[in-house]
């Protein structure tokens, strides 16, 4: 066979000139490069999620990749990646690809609107960590649902780090029609769907008879298309261009259908409540959904369903954004009213569910305020430690702004794990914010609660919180008065010792037994500024006075002869050698001076 070149129209026209060989290998090797960077990329994240950043194997891996990148600007002053929905390109050669929606990195970059990544020479460490630490996020959780990708990066000023975004998705304007196609398109992106799952042999027909001009769209049908596919999404090409009336029967059909299957068809719900159109239940829908997947126990589902409602919600601005969030607040309250009620402590109390599904749900639930009184009685039924804290650390941005929403459910008989969540988060919140209920919690029959209660006290022992934990004696059970005194006693100050004698001439302290007497004039006698009142308190007002009760009298003479101040001795002898009209209190005195001598 002739090895000359055939001749072929054209032939004569010139052609553009190969690259000299070198530079195609060059090239190439680049690409390769390219493509081993992003797979360092990805373990790094995953070595992130997994260990957090502080942890040896990120360090030792990110260190790794980074040296990866280094090499690769060292090369390229400007590393520009392509983003599509399942693939990232650069010079237009795929160098990372990945279907798996919930896991991709492709897929979160350019939901989030992405199309350009571009990672500039002299990117430090820091900035590629930083990247990094944003590509982790789980967006679907609901303390980012306010975030993405893009703003994230914009907030953290990554300098040497560029990309170009798509507009908007969604543009202000009342009179607009906002289109199903259009709303669908900014959240998924079927086309590439349909090429990374094929359908099944022989039913690609069933898909292209879905013909949209007036058609029927019966149960059966729907389900058999639904059926035949290796996922859902493949259908959700042909509802682009869904009449009006056909998209009613698409929505009508999807009661033959079973749960899993059914969630996939949100998209249809979400699109008659964009264009708000009164006549249509959509609540209806969602409720039967609800239903059946907390019957079939597929908690998953029920949380892509809330989640994809909080994301429209989110998307869409004006007052399709309010009716959207308060569908979403009325959604949320359903999944957890009435009988629903036990099927979802059920699925949270049910070992074999994912914990990361119920901290979604838990988390969606946070978002609706009427709900959050029924957060807090949740915490008494969850059986897993783990979700009964998550349960607190979400009401606790709530209970900053109100702290009534735990006020009502404290009481003396809480139960002890009520009462432990709740010191968890005093621990978070500021002294003021719960010091009116030291008392109910201090009288909590678990001495567990007591004890961590005084801890707790002990641990914010300002002068500010002291100030406030003095006027709790007067109502305290014994030992809690004993507490409180000893932590006096180690921090005490000016302020307490001004607090303590206002009880004291209140014959609040000196009534009590002889181990709080003592602590309490221990603590006074300690302050020698305090030593001319409490002569005068002693001698003049008190102890001495014929008005007073002989018993408290008596007790008074106890407690100087107890106390620590320099002059007591003399103070009993004056009391001993007055003539009184009471004998009982002089031979109080005296026996108190014979102790006093023996000692």
């Amino acid at each position: 066979m002739s090895s000359e070149p055939r001749d072929t129209p054209g032939a004569g026209a010139a052609s553009p000139p190969s690259p000299p060989p070198h530079r195609k290998d060059a090239e190439n090797t680049l690409v390769q490069a390219v493509a081993e960077l992003m797979v360092g990329i990805e373990k790094s994240i995953r070595t992130l999620v997994q260990f957090g950043p502080e942890h040896q194997n990120f360090t030792t891996v990110v260190g790794r990749t980074y040296k990866h990148l280094d090499g690769v600007l060292a090369k390229e002053e400007v590393l520009s990646l392509g983003i599509e929905p399942f693939r990232i390109t650069y010079t237009d050669t795929v160098v990372l690809e990945d279907f798996e929606i919930d896991k991709s990195l492709c897929y979160k970059l350019y939901q989030d609107g992405v199309r350009v990544l571009r990672l500039l020479r002299g990117l430090s460490l820091k900035e590629f960590s930083e990247l990094l630490s944003i590509l982790a996020i789980d967006f679907r959780n609901p303390q980012y649902l306010d975030e993405d990708t893009i703003t994230l990066m914009w907030k953290r000023d990554l300098e040497r780090i560029q990309c170009d975004v798509v507009e908007v998705l969604f543009e202000e304007d009342e009179q607009r029609t906002i289109t199903y196609e259009g709303v669908v398109s900014g959240l998924t992106a079927s086309t590439d769907l349909v090429s990374a799952h094929p359908p099944r042999g022989g039913h690609r027909e069933d898909i292209d008879s879905l013909t949209f001009d007036r058609i029927e769209l019966d149960s059966a049908k729907v389900e058999a298309v639904f059926r035949s596919l290796d996922t859902p999404d493949l259908l959700e090409q042909k509802v682009y261009g869904l009449s009006e009336h056909d998209r009613e029967q698409l929505a009508k059909a999807t009661h033959s259908l079973d749960a899993g299957q059914a969630h996939k068809l949100m998209h249809v719900f979400i699109y008659h409540i964009a264009e708000l159109r009164p006549d249509e239940r959509i609540d209806l829908y969602l409720s039967r959904l609800v239903d059946q997947l907390l019957e079939q126990r597929k908690l998953k589902e029920l949380v892509a369903i809330l989640v994809l409602l909080q994301q429209f919600s989110n998307a869409f601005q004006g007052r399709k954004q309010e009716l959207l969030r308060s569908f979403l607040a009325e959604a949320t309250l359903a999944v957890i009213e009435g009988e629903r009620r036990t099927a979802i402590l059920s699925l949270l109390n049910d070992q074999t569910i994912e914990t990361q599904e119920k901290h979604y749900l838990l988390g969606l639930l946070s978002t609706n305020p009427r709900l959050l009184p029924t957060l807090i009685d949740l915490i008494e039924e969850l059986r897993q430690p783990a979700l009964r804290r998550a349960v607190a650390d979400l009401l606790l941005p709530h209970l900053r702004r109100d702290f009534s929403l735990l006020t009502g459910k404290l009481s003396a008989k809480t139960s002890t794990l009520l009462a432990s969540e709740a010191l968890y988060l005093f621990e978070k919140l500021p002294f003021v914010t719960y010091r009116r209920l030291l008392p109910t919690l201090l009288s909590h029959p678990d001495p567990f609660i007591r004890r961590a209660l005084l801890t707790l006290v002990e641990n914010n022992a300002s002068e500010e919180c002291l100030a406030l934990v003095v006027p709790l004696l007067e109502d305290a059970d014994r030992e809690v008065r004993l507490a409180l005194l000893k932590l006096l006693k180690k921090r005490s100050s000016t302020q307490c010792h001004e607090l303590l004698w206002q009880q004291l001439e209140r014959g609040v302290l000196y009534e009590r037994d002889d181990r709080e007497r003592r602590l309490v004039l221990g603590l006074l006698a300690a302050d020698e500024t305090r030593h001319p009142q409490l002569r005068d308190f002693f001698l003049s007002r008190k102890l001495i006075g014929s008005s007073g009760v002989l018993e408290t009298r008596i007790r008074l003479a106890e407690a100087l002869a107890a106390s620590t101040l320099p002059d007591k001795v003399a103070m009993l002898k004056e009391v001993a050698g007055r003539r009184l009209e009471n004998k009982d209190l002089k031979i109080v005195c005296e026996n108190l001076l014979r102790t006093i001598d023996h000692v």
